[in-house]
């Protein structure tokens, strides 16, 4: 089964994608450690996952070097950013982080059937 690397700001969810996404059968790591863009990225790497589920913003800062680091490094991965900034302002980010490596975006409060569609689509 294909291996999901979670990293979000708050544990919470780390821990119900992890959990969600492994009792459907998929190999499932959460980064233990979210202090910065190179900790996220070498946990990745370790893992080497088919797909990434990742937080837009890691302590407030956009997560553009994860996305680009963890596609370079494995240009197959598909990766999902997931975000609570929905507003007008967010559009050029959205933009921006689609065109650096993210294959596709979600809004919080997760939608779990809307993202295990998207999983199973993605790693078709």
């Amino acid at each position: 089964m294909a291996k999901i690397f979670i990293a979000d700001n708050e544990p919470e969810i780390n821990r119900s994608l992890k959990s969600f996404f492994g009792h459907l059968g998929y190999d499932t790591e959460a980064a233990k450690e979210i202090k910065n863009a190179d900790s996220i990225v070498k946990e990745a790497r370790l893992f080497n996952p088919d797909m990434a589920l990742l937080d837009v913003r890691i302590n407030k800062v956009l997560n553009l070097e994860v996305i680009k680091q963890i596609k370079n490094a494995n240009k197959a991965i598909k990766i999902i950013v997931m975000s609570s900034y929905m507003g007008d302002s967010e559009k050029d980010t959205i933009h921006e982080i689609l065109t650096h490596g993210a294959d596709n975006y979600l809004a919080k409060p997760i939608d779990l059937n809307e993202l295990m569609n998207i999983v199973k689509e993605s790693l078709v």
